[in-house]
């Protein structure tokens, strides 16, 4: 079984407060992504993949963009590739700005992920 490691760059955020919550966040989607596809998670992987996942994330008014670039080093051999997805959502809830960072990012994670996974499990 190949594996898949993930480090996670939260390059700009408009709360710093939410850093650490988004970083956990993307990394849990790179998790069950990568089970869901027959990919193990291995922080120390040495047979598939190391990815690197820069994020921005922006609030304008209740517009929420969230932009995330990914390097896929391939180990053994295999191709490296990069992936980029971008997600704007108008009128979010700026009440509950936490959970609506963190379903958007989640869904842009999952979205880039299914790209990638062609890539990583031919």
């Amino acid at each position: 079984m190949s594996c898949v490691a993930a480090k996670v760059v939260v390059k700009k955020i408009f709360d710093n407060k939410l850093k650490a919550k988004v970083t956990s966040q993307i990394e849990e989607t790179v998790k069950r992504e990568a089970k869901k596809n027959g990919l193990e998670y291995k922080s120390n992987c040495a047979d598939g993949w190391i990815l690197t996942i820069t994020a921005e994330i922006e609030l304008d008014g209740d517009e929420l963009s969230i932009k995330l670039a990914t390097t896929g080093l391939g180990l053994k051999g295999r191709d490296t590739f990069q992936a980029k997805k971008s997600r704007g959502v108008k009128g979010i809830d700026t009440d509950d700005i936490e959970n609506e960072v963190l379903t958007n990012t989640d869904t842009a994670m999952t979205e880039s992920m299914e790209s990638m996974i062609k890539v990583m499990v031919p």
